[in-house]
């Protein structure tokens, strides 16, 4: 039986944004009766440095829905429909419909044949999620390991092989596949042998590693600029920055995080590889107000790509963006966020700020979920101890709805029962949207006047509380 249909065709529009780059609007129409006033959510990624944009589309009394995308490239997206999330990929000149029946999604038209092979995977069980748990439970001995990530590799291709004996694929997709296939392949065979080793507390030295496995016992095997358009290899290249940081710091102590990892970034990486990478790391350190000149430098000399030069230039106009508004009134996007109390009572961050008038105001938005907001609680109680007695205020914000009955465990995690609200739209919080902050935790601080004086504070920690108690301390007193 089937229970939705919707229509998503392309109309590719020519214009010349920058170097290599096609502007493509994507139109997603639909009609599902079971959906009437509900909403059609949608997460695209356009290219391997973007961030997952999230569209949406009302469904208006009839089960009707429109969306307008607009891509450049090969995209990978995401869309939720009845709270079934299904995984799409889309190219700029795709027009076809998609089919939810008992049985599953289904698609027909043009560009449905790659997306109907990515339900066959999800089927077959050959997608990554459903491999990815051999790998977090590291519990295979390394040649089990290989032996399993053989097979899951060779099946996806025979898969596809059968596949293509029938049904038509763009080259492009075909492409796109086997790359990726590779290096989720690659990457396993690298993280792996460090993997089993942390699980059963074997030291990785130790190890008697398989040739295949040897191969990749160093990154620079994995690099390769013909792996720049594989959305996995930028992210797995990211994760790398931290653990090759880790092994430089044990060769030469005297060097902090940042320097560690300017070594690997500026040393390690060539080519288009390295200009991508410094471009996610710059991006990555904007969004927190950290201005990385010698990164930003490293960049200016190598940079020749249309995407990562975007990138960087859109994270430096939205940081001064940010930047425009410290030491000013809190603006209306702050003042109009709809936040709930404990009792469930509606109330304005600008009706909350009001309250708080003459005090400075440590905001601290966070989550129940969230491991590392936790962890802080025990120094943000330290903290709040330190600084008693003075004209300060911690005020927290959960992005999580809390059920009556948890917010005997919301006091316990964070030590009081003062100043606690949920923002009603989570995430979707007009302030969160504006600072465009998709994190938890993260800490904002704001003066006796009601001006922000910083969006991205300190966190709470061994390390940082003498430094905050004193910046709080000089505001409470100007």
């Amino acid at each position: 039986m089937k229970l939705f249909k919707a229509s998503l065709f392309l109309s590719v529009i020519i214009a010349f944004c920058c170097i290599e780059k096609i502007a493509a609007q994507v139109s997603i129409s639909g009609e599902i009766p079971s959906l009437k006033n509900d909403q059609v959510q949608l997460w695209i990624k356009n290219n391997p440095l973007a961030q997952s944009k999230e569209y949406n589309a009302n469904v208006d009394e009839k089960g009707k829905f429109e969306l307008q995308i607009p891509i450049t490239r090969i995209a990978t997206a995401r869309i939720k429909v009845n709270n079934n999330y299904n995984n799409l990929i889309i190219l700029p000149d795709d027009k076809f419909t998609i089919e939810e029946e008992d049985s599953g999604i289904t698609f027909t038209g043009k560009g449905a044949n790659k997306n109907n092979f990515l339900q066959l995977i999800r089927k077959n069980k050959l997608s990554e999620d459903d491999f990815s748990g051999k790998y977090k439970e590291a519990s295979l001995p390394l040649d089990e390991f290989l032996v399993q990530l053989k097979i899951f590799k060779n099946s996806r291709l025979h898969l596809l092989d059968d596949f293509l004996k029938t049904v038509k694929l763009e080259k492009e997709y075909i492409d796109y596949f086997k790359l990726e296939n590779e290096v989720i392949y690659e990457c396993y065979l690298n993280k792996y042998p460090r993997a089993y080793s942390r699980k059963n507390k074997i030291d990785f030295q130790s190890l008697s590693l398989p040739k295949e496995y040897l191969e990749f016992k160093t990154i620079d095997r994995f690099i390769s600029d013909d792996k720049i358009e594989s959305f996995r290899y930028i992210k797995e290249i990211s994760d790398y920055i931290y653990l090759y940081a880790i092994l430089i710091k044990e060769n030469n102590e005297a060097l902090n995080w940042t320097e560690a990892k300017h070594i690997f970034m500026f040393d390690t990486l060539k080519g288009k590889t390295k200009e991508y990478i410094l471009a996610n790391w710059i991006e990555g350190q904007l969004a927190f107000n950290n201005y990385d000149s010698l990164a930003i430098q490293e960049f200016e000399k190598i940079k020749t790509s249309s995407i990562p030069i975007e990138v960087v230039g859109k994270s430096l106009e939205k940081r001064d963006k940010k930047r425009s508004l410290l030491g000013k009134s809190l603006n209306l996007a702050f003042q109009n966020t709809i936040l709930l109390d404990t009792a469930k009572n509606e109330i304005t961050l600008g009706e909350v700020m009001a309250q708080q008038q003459g005090k400075v105001v440590y905001l601290d938005t966070w989550a129940m979920n969230c491991y590392p907001c936790r962890m802080a609680m025990p120094y943000s109680r330290d903290l709040k101890e330190k600084l008693k007695g003075k004209n300060i205020s911690f005020v927290f914000l959960s992005t999580e709805q809390v059920p009556q009955k948890q917010w005997t465990k919301v006091y316990e995690t964070t030590h009081t029962k003062e100043n606690h609200y949920v923002l009603k739209h989570g995430f979707k919080a007009k302030f969160l949207q504006l600072m465009e902050m998709n994190w938890v935790p993260n800490y904002m601080i704001i003066d006796k006047q009601g001006r922000l004086k910083d969006y991205c504070a300190d966190r709470p920690s061994k390390e940082n509380n003498e430094r905050l108690a004193k910046r709080l301390s000089t505001l409470a007193t100007e």
